[in-house]
């Protein structure tokens, strides 16, 4: 069969159903990489007349660029619909064709409507093998048209691209049950955790803050507040996720709800806080590294309105998406916490760069931790950035170890001093990624604050410096569009490949080049 999917926002949902597929002896063809990087090939067109099912992921947005003729996933809909395909929609969480917007597609564009009219499966997260069970028993028994064989000439090329698939399967380390588990592929993938008899997974994600520290006996989420601290305090905590969890989201209670009150059955919770010593906290440390296969942490510092229970969870939050197997960390600076205090969130990130150099240095010197990755969110970069260029070896001979993956998502400083910053940022890590979005309403009220574009702007023109791997996101979001990045359909996916394999952009999914003054940026969502 043909797999087709929109790069952005759908290839982990594509793969994720390859897998299950070829778990189940079907031969599967899917382009992980070519779309988008030029014009619609051939090879495309054969491997859809070589096929007789033609399976079309929707995901949220998946048709949004329809209307354009040149658009290679209407194009592939087309080509299916004219050889008789048998075509089958996998209609994902959050799509539809009910909206206003889908049901004046369905009448402009003739394929679309077609596509419409087909029966499909509903894929629900929570009922992943359920739903595929079905495609396979009852819609993949159906005959297509006529099949011609793949072209001679185009035989290695297919092979390639296969290739490349098996590969970014190999990456986002997918298992899928040959059985017809009841637990999504994500859980069956996940990194090793705790489990509850009542079905919530337990997290541990580590901790390091210079906030102030109130008695031991406050509720978690209330135990150190806005205001500095000289001492970084360390310690340990377990999330709880709920049996309901979704990926990306961060399930609280809600005024709007009327929920006041944390419910673990249905909320993330901080189920315990442990304080812990330096000698405790590196050993633990070293004990949760170990375990992983590739000895790795990933330490997270967010941006500006976060209280420290917040940051703690949002680090979870993204362990989890990235089902990430390393010690997950989560360094919370003293943000008040507030939406007024941004002024004040500022003099307070760049207080604690000296903190954050210090942390990085114990991190490698005394930890074990042989891959140290560092993602910083918003104003957070700041911190990450002023510790990076401050950074010299003590007296004692330790200095920060060599960063594999520094990630700054929509970071909150003057271009023009990320600029400047790059040379020693790129000195300090193997490899470093900007996101970036045009979309991003928070970014732009900071600029009008500030009177200078910031780096995580797209518009007018993305920051594109040697050395720095510029990542545009097109997809908007949920937060004045500031989320996107931990978003599961548009940065995540994305994030996680980098994470696992360390490719540079030409070599992960979903991503088009582009170039600005002779030098190339990648466009993510298109």
């Amino acid at each position: 069969m043909f797999l087709s999917y929109r790069r952005g926002g759908g290839w982990q949902s594509a793969l994720l159903v390859e897998k299950y597929l070829q778990a189940h002896d079907f031969d599967v063809f899917i382009d992980t990489l070519s779309l988008g990087s030029g014009a619609f090939p051939s090879v495309i067109e054969h491997q859809i007349e070589a096929r007789p099912h033609f399976v079309v992921v929707l995901t949220p947005g998946a048709l949004a660029r329809a209307r354009d003729e040149s658009d290679w996933l209407r194009r592939e809909i087309t080509h299916a619909i004219e050889c008789k395909r048998n075509i089958v929609p996998l209609f994902f969480d959050g799509f539809s064709f009910d909206h206003e917007d889908m049901r004046s597609l369905r009448r402009d564009v003739a394929a679309i409507g077609t596509l419409s009219e087909q029966n499909g499966v509903t894929v629900h997260n929570d009922y992943f093998d359920a739903a595929m069970a079905k495609l396979c028993t009852q819609f993949l028994r159906r005959p297509g048209g006529v099949i011609t064989p793949t072209p001679v000439e185009e035989r290695a090329q297919v092979a390639r691209i296969l290739d490349q698939a098996k590969r970014a399967d190999e990456a986002m380390g997918v298992r899928v049950s040959l059985e017809g588990a009841a637990q999504s592929p994500h859980d069956a993938a996940v990194f090793a955790s705790e489990a509850t008899t009542d079905g919530r997974l337990l997290l541990p994600v580590f901790y390091a803050t210079d906030r102030h520290r109130r008695p031991l006996g406050w509720n978690p989420d209330l135990r150190f507040t806005g205001a500095r601290s000289e001492h970084v305090w360390l310690g340990r905590a377990r999330v709880s996720f709920p049996p309901t969890h979704r990926l990306s989201a961060i399930e609280r209670p809600s005024m709007l709800r009327l929920l006041f009150k944390e419910d673990a059955s249905k909320h993330v919770v901080i189920d315990e806080l442990s304080e812990l010593s330096l000698d405790e906290y590196a050993t633990s440390v070293a004990a949760h590294v170990a375990k992983s296969r590739r000895s790795e942490a990933l330490i997270y510092l967010h941006g500006y309105n976060i209280r420290f229970g917040d940051a703690v969870r949002r680090t979870a939050q993204i362990a989890y998406d990235l089902k990430f197997e390393g010690a997950a960390i989560a360094f919370s600076w003293p943000s008040l916490g507030t939406t007024t205090g941004y002024t004040r969130d500022e003099v307070s990130v760049a207080w604690s760069a000296a903190h954050v150099e210090a942390f990085l240095r114990q991190l490698g010197t005394r930890m074990g931790v042989e891959r140290i990755h560092v993602l910083s969110h918003n104003i957070g970069a700041r911190a990450v950035i002023d510790a990076l260029q401050r950074a010299e070896p003590a007296a004692d001979g330790s200095a920060i170890p060599r960063i594999r993956q520094l990630v700054f998502a929509a970071p909150d400083i003057d271009a023009a001093l990320f600029r400047h910053a790059a040379p020693r940022l790129t000195a300090a890590a193997e490899r470093v990624t900007l996101y970036a979005s045009a979309h991003d309403t928070a970014l732009s009220a900071a600029r009008l604050l500030h009177g200078y574009p910031r780096a995580g702007e797209s518009e007018p023109q993305p920051v594109v410096v040697p050395g720095v791997d510029t990542i545009v996101s097109s997809v908007r979001s949920t937060s004045l569009g500031h989320s996107y990045y931990r978003e599961s359909g548009t940065i995540i996916p994305d994030l996680y490949y980098l994470l696992r394999t360390g490719a540079p952009p030409d070599e992960r999914a979903g991503l088009v080049r582009q170039e600005k003054e002779g030098m190339a940026y990648w466009v993510l969502g298109l």
